[in-house]
């Protein structure tokens, strides 16, 4: 959606620039394919249904795969109700196959590497930090400030090509999916000290932290990290309890040796 949005911003001119934006895209494509869809932000919500309505009414075929069924899409979400003809017009013109085998097949045969440690704890700090030089090429941490579309967010240590960070500096506060974005094109690794167990009262932070691991998943960012407990653990209740049963999964497959060898992804890629 990063890219509709920059789209959108070129073609503002247009008399309806989301119609101009999925002609573009039918000139390109035939068929237009979404790994994973699923809706958190409400600046997409709000802009998805015309988008899709267009995109059809071009000719493009769409295909999704989600680990909801649309009535199922953008739970909890801001204002959810001017998100139901979004639903209706998925559910009127796309056929939905459950292939749910009950089990997440992507864990099975993983092994992990060591770049997740728990507790939080100077042993552990101590590990990251030293994970963090050798990976990063640096002999001494440099503490700093980064400044991401005009918001500074201090860090712990950076280099070239890794970044290091608090998670309470980064998840808590004002922050959105385009700041995630900046860190996931500039950066190969992103460290990450602190994470801890999230009360049911810290929906926004939790819904950060899966902004943050789905951008980094997409581009096959390195997340390496302290935390207070086990991924599966991290957001058991509260309003998005269930969806980050799906971040804890994609935090786990991130650790394994078959994430790791996959090149870091950008948008020119």
């Amino acid at each position: 959606m990063a890219e509709i949005h920059q789209r959108l911003k070129v073609l503002k001119s247009e008399a309806n620039p989301l119609k101009a934006v999925a002609t573009e895209i039918a000139k390109e494509t035939r068929v237009l394919c979404f790994d994973e869809f699923h809706v958190s932000d409400i600046a997409d919500a709000m802009i998805l249904g015309r988008l899709l309505e267009n995109l059809l009414s071009e000719g493009v075929v769409l295909v999704a795969t989600s680990n909801y069924a649309p009535s199922e899409l953008y739970p909890q979400g801001q204002n959810r109700s001017s998100f139901l003809p979004t639903i209706s017009l998925i559910e009127s013109n796309l056929t939905v196959l459950n292939v749910d085998g009950g089990e997440d097949y992507r864990l099975r045969t993983l092994r992990p590497a060591e770049i997740f440690f728990v507790p939080n704890n100077e042993e552990n700090e101590q590990k990251l930090a030293a994970l963090f030089k050798e990976m990063s090429g640096i002999y001494e941490l440099n503490p700093g400030i980064s400044i991401i579309h005009g918001r500074e967010i201090p860090h712990k240590a950076q280099s070239e090509c890794a970044i290091w960070f608090d998670f309470r500096a980064l998840c808590f506060g004002p922050r959105s999916q385009a700041d995630y974005l900046y860190l996931a094109e500039h950066y190969e690794m992103v460290f990450l000290s602190g994470l801890e167990r999230l009360t049911p009262q810290e929906k926004a932070e939790a819904r950060r932290l899966t902004w943050l691991i789905d951008v980094l998943y997409d581009f096959r960012v390195k997340l390496c990290a302290t935390s207070a407990v086990g991924v599966n653990d991290i957001y058991i209740e509260g309003d998005f309890a269930e969806e980050f049963t799906r971040t804890a999964s994609r935090m786990i497959e991130m650790q394994s040796e078959v994430y790791l060898e996959q090149p870091h992804l950008t948008l020119s890629k």
